[in-house]
């Protein structure tokens, strides 16, 4: 496991999460409150996990695998070689 100082506290606990569950993470928009970002039983919802996943995305961590903001969400993955 690779560790990423760098990270925010709440990037580090979603990528945490996301190993821990097949290395996948879904994101819901909602129109208030911010989007619900899950990784398994870890669900957390509000902007500032938005800009976690974000902050993942840019630095290559996660790569965004497909689906539609809205209704079933977006998915998205661990990038190769980063588990």
């Amino acid at each position: 496991m690779v560790h990423h100082p760098a990270l925010g506290e709440r990037a580090r606990e979603l990528l945490v999460a996301a190993r821990a569950h097949d290395g996948k993470i879904f994101k819901v928009e909602y129109e208030e409150g911010g989007p619900l970002v899950r990784a398994g039983a870890f669900e957390r919802t509000g902007a500032d996990w938005g800009v976690a996943l974000e902050e993942l995305i840019d630095k290559g961590l996660v790569i965004y695998k497909g689906g539609s903001p809205t209704e079933h969400g977006e998915t998205y993955e661990i990038a190769p070689g980063v588990r």
